[in-house]
């Protein structure tokens, strides 16, 4: 049986606090079972999608494995939440084309209120409450170093969810 293969790749554009470029860099994701789960259930069985998915950061020192679920996984790798953002960003796609679709015309935006505030990786839900644990956790990522989240610096979020069938 040939298997279909979901991804999301993230790119992070970390920014100082006067604009300045430091960083960017593209990781590939983790889809958790239980995002699998809600992907197949949604699009295969005619489940209820979310509305709308979110952007989440985390700060500790996790890597995601394919049992995380979003009922535990803010507390276990260490949700972030030093950002000046009410909630976690929204996930505004843009339309789905040749099997894949991102955010690239409307990039997810965390702005940092507090020095010495770093990222490690990222995440996608469907709970805006930073530090919320209900719904499906569709994705989440271990960035390859470290993101300075300082006041007044900023991350730029691209999210690619893309498949493709063997």
């Amino acid at each position: 049986m040939s298997k279909v293969k979901f991804g999301f790749e993230y790119t992070v554009r970390e920014f100082d606090r006067f604009g300045n470029l430091i960083s960017s860099e593209k990781t590939l994701n983790l889809i958790p079972i239980q995002g699998l789960n809600y992907i197949i259930e949604t699009a295969v069985k005619n489940g209820t999608p979310a509305p709308t998915m979110y952007v989440g950061l985390f700060s500790g020192n996790y890597t995601p494995t394919p049992a995380d679920v979003m009922a535990t996984f803010p507390a276990a790798a260490t949700e972030l939440t030093a950002y000046s953002e009410l909630t976690r960003p929204e996930l505004v796609l843009g339309p789905v084309a040749f099997g894949a679709v991102d955010n690239t015309a409307s990039l997810t935006i965390f702005t940092g209120t507090t020095d010495g505030t770093t990222a490690l990786g990222g995440f996608v839900s469907s709970a805006p409450t930073k530090g919320g644990t209900s719904g499906p956790l569709l994705s989440a990522v271990r960035f390859s170093t470290p993101k300075a989240l300082d006041q007044g610096g900023r991350l730029e979020v691209s999210v690619v969810f893309a498949s493709a069938s063997n």
